[in-house]
């Protein structure tokens, strides 16, 4: 499933990317058991785009919310953005490895591996909703918590993008949520089991939890800047 990198590329993040290949075969989609990656460099080489689709259905999550409308939210883990810059570079084959392009998408996302962003793609019936229901930082709380007893807000919502549609209204944004506290102490370690993100607004609540394999991590190589 994976294929072989090239030297460039940090061992570390081959045998992430190893591992959460293994844990996202033992089950599919919703049952998956993923693996929260700690190596946020940038691979010198690219990853296996054909991993793309499987690794984005693995960190996806899905529920309904509120009348006749619902979210998908997405950990943006590493590993599966390689993977995704990997497809982007395979459908465009001008550039051999990674660009400035990627490196700026890669910092954008990570910012040294200080945050852990998570994409919101949700939909609200015209029907039931006005425009603004879509808006995310109106009248909208977002909670991420683990079960090692972390509550987070997140750090930044951006901005967002929306799409045309004759019976919803379509929005798509990120959330960022800082992995380390003013104490420099890292939060989502790897020991933790599960991750549920909370959205409540008016329309309604709604909760997507990820669950986490107890093995199957690498020895950190490549440790985050202090």
């Amino acid at each position: 499933m994976v294929s072989k990198y090239r030297d460039g590329l940090s061992r570390h993040f081959w045998l992430v990317f190893v591992a959460a290949a293994v844990l996202v075969g033992c089950r599919d989609g919703a049952n998956s058991y993923l693996q929260l990656s700690t190596d946020f460099v940038l691979p010198a080489e690219y990853a296996d785009a054909t991993a793309y689709t499987t690794l984005l259905t693995a960190w996806t999550r899905h529920a309904s919310l509120g009348l006749d409308s619902g979210v998908a939210a997405i950990i943006e883990d590493p590993v599966l953005i390689a993977a995704q810059i990997a497809k982007q570079a395979s459908e465009d084959l001008a550039l051999s490895k990674p660009g400035a392009a990627a490196l700026q998408f890669w910092n954008f996302l990570y910012q040294q591996g200080d945050r852990l962003p998570i994409r919101l793609r949700w939909r609200f019936s015209k029907h039931f909703y006005r425009q603004a229901t879509a808006e995310p930082t109106k009248g909208w709380v977002f909670k991420l918590s683990d079960d090692q007893g972390s509550v987070l807000q997140p750090a930044e919502i951006g901005q967002l993008a929306t799409a045309r549609d004759p019976r919803e209204w379509v929005g798509d944004f990120r959330l960022w949520f800082q992995r380390r506290g003013p104490d420099r102490r890292q939060y989502f370690s790897k020991n933790i089991r599960r991750l549920t993100l909370a959205v409540a607004g008016r329309p309604g609540n709604a909760e997507l939890q990820w669950r986490f394999g107890p093995l199957l991590s690498a020895r950190e190589s490549v440790p985050l800047e202090e």
